[in-house]
């Protein structure tokens, strides 16, 4: 399926540990039209605290390797589920299971669309 392809490295701009940043290319078309394959992300990798629904973050997926998606559904317990923008191409919830903090590695803060 497109868009479960593992994120090219990412490229650091630490600047200090209150504030981590990250550049990461996307792949596939699975968070299309808000990202589209080739654009870049910037994620703030720190603090991981205040996850919300319609947030966008990259996340460690033990089956997928390292995906960007939406934050679909939070649950009491802190656990959450992720989807595409793009249900057709996308990933579905039963495939990636539910994740928790420790597997989010950031929230993005920003797109920066390739050129067209």
């Amino acid at each position: 399926e497109k868009g479960s392809m593992p994120l090219p490295s990412f490229i650091n701009l630490g600047l200090s540990k209150s504030l981590m940043l990250k550049i990461v290319r996307v792949s596939g078309d699975s968070m299309q039209p808000t990202l589209l394959d080739g654009d870049f992300a910037v994620v703030l990798t720190w603090p991981k605290k205040a996850l919300r629904p319609g947030q966008v973050v990259v996340v460690n997926c033990p089956h997928f390797g390292t995906l960007i998606k939406r934050v679909h559904q939070i649950i009491p317990n802190g656990e959450f589920s992720l989807s595409g923008d793009n249900t057709a191409a996308s990933l579905t919830t039963e495939k990636m299971g539910w994740f928790n903090r420790q597997r989010v590695i950031g929230r993005v803060l920003y797109y920066v669309k390739r050129p067209r």
